[in-house]
């Protein structure tokens, strides 16, 4: 019985490229969110981390509170240089019928075939 759903599902290939339906616009509002939670997580993780160091860097030089106030600094501009990068990468930023990444995938393709 499992032999004839696997034939089944080999029989019925799943659409792919251009083959596709159209994204529902709930799909579309939900990996937007999810892309807009992953941006916001980045942030404040490169800002949590180098305010981090810079207050261990304060505690072991005694520099309170300088070397923290820096590290937030550096850790803003980490965060916010990590949302241009994943910015690029989002649907919206892509020419319409273009899948994410496939100028990227592209230049992968023609460097590895020379």
């Amino acid at each position: 019985m499992s032999s004839e759903r696997d034939g089944a599902r080999a029989a019925s290939p799943e659409p792919a490229g251009d083959d596709r339906p159209p994204e529902s616009p709930m799909r579309a509002l939900a990996r937007g969110t999810d892309q807009a939670s992953v941006m916001s997580v980045e942030l404040l993780a490169g800002i949590g981390t180098w305010m981090g160091i810079g207050w261990l860097a304060d505690r072991w030089l005694g520099t309170d509170p300088w070397l923290m106030v820096i590290g937030a600094l550096v850790g803003n501009a980490a965060g916010i240089y990590l949302i241009w990068l994943r910015s690029g990468r989002t649907p919206s930023a892509q020419p319409e019928g273009t899948p994410a990444g496939a100028d990227r995938d592209a230049a992968a393709r023609e460097a590895r075939d020379g």
